[in-house]
């Protein structure tokens, strides 16, 4: 018997929000300049933000964008880098991107059985032991959650790969 599919988000970093490389590097952006205009707090990031891009982030505004998505995605590390350093902005971004993807974890587990593990890839889950905590405070722990750090299209090889056997 073939078990049913849902889709519940997975729809690109242009509409999904929450705990992805685009968001988070949006975010560690979006708090260095915030630092630069007096309208944000957090100096680490915008010193780490700096330091990726080789300068004062206000001469690279035409860069970010001329690189693209995938430019901006790299800038998710700062935010692990920063909350590690005791960054409360970072800590923040974290928590609200969590908060998220937990929604859509929610979401997906009306469709599960009371128990059933729930993987999470992806690159940033090379952050596990940061972003677990996160994750333990928003989720009820009657659905394990299990991060792998394979890319996430290994999933979908997977699930396909046991569909047709």
């Amino acid at each position: 018997s073939c078990a049913e599919m849902h889709r519940i988000g997975g729809r690109g970093f242009m509409i999904d929000k929450g705990t992805s490389g685009f968001c988070l590097g949006s975010e560690a952006l979006n708090a260095a300049y915030e630092y630069l205009d007096k309208r944000g707090k957090s100096l680490i990031i915008y010193e780490l933000v700096a330091k990726k891009l080789g300068g004062n982030p206000e001469d690279f505004v035409g860069e970010i964008y001329n690189r693209g998505a995938g430019f901006v995605a790299s800038f998710a590390p700062v935010i692990f880098e920063a909350y590690k350093m005791g960054d409360k902005t970072a800590q923040e971004i974290l928590d609200r991107n969590v908060r998220e993807s937990v929604k859509l974890l929610r979401a997906a587990q009306t469709y599960l059985k009371k128990g059933e593990k729930t993987v999470i890839c992806g690159g940033l889950c090379k952050q596990k032991d940061v972003l677990q905590s996160f994750f333990n405070k928003h989720m009820s722990q009657d659905f394990p959650i299990t991060f792998s750090d394979e890319p996430m299209v290994n999933g979908a090889v997977l699930i396909a790969k046991n569909k047709v056997e």
